[in-house]
């Protein structure tokens, strides 16, 4: 029997509840096989419109720096996801941080192509709507389909029975 050789994970998280259990899940598998969890967390860009919706109260279009805005969202989202790889993962596991920005589909799949990973472990997008899967599909459905590198998907605990495909009572 072929065992699968994993020195790497990549833990694509959106810094929500599920992202707990998705490190958490990462962090054991890197225990148990002596390998590397790769944290990423993608910050999607800031819309260059006339004023964007992200912007902080009493902004104005004139007053509004773009660049500063995204740099702070960058530094905010490696800040938050420092704090939950300390909170979640056991202090002697192997790993490392990545904050990048981009959409995160083809950003997720970009690192996975170019970080020498052996195994994905993500969650299966409790944050998404139904609108935004109808849209532009899951994003774990879309890692699953185009990564090459096996991909271990979390399932959602806290769905309700007409979202799993049930009736609800």
């Amino acid at each position: 029997m072929r065992m699968l050789n994993i020195k790497r994970i990549l833990a694509p998280v959106d810094l929500g509840p599920e992202s707990e259990k998705v490190l958490g899940v990462a962090g054991d598998l890197a225990e148990l096989l002596h390998s590397e969890v790769v944290a990423l967390h993608v910050v999607q860009p800031v819309p260059l419109l006339p004023m964007s919706a992200q912007a902080p109260p009493g902004a104005t279009a004139a007053s509004f720096n773009v660049p500063a805005y995204q740099s702070l969202l960058e530094e905010e989202a490696e800040a938050g996801l420092e704090d939950l790889t300390e909170r979640v993962m056991a202090s002697d596991v192997n790993r490392a941080l990545l904050v990048r920005t981009g959409r995160i589909v083809p950003t997720v799949l970009t690192e996975c192509s170019q970080g020498d990973y052996d195994l994905v472990v993500m969650g299966s997008g409790e944050t998404e709507t139904e609108l935004e899967i109808g849209l532009f599909g899951s994003v774990a459905e879309s890692v699953v389909k185009r990564a090459d590198v096996p991909v271990l998907v979390l399932k959602n605990e806290n769905r309700t029975d007409e979202e799993k495909g049930g009736k609800e009572e």
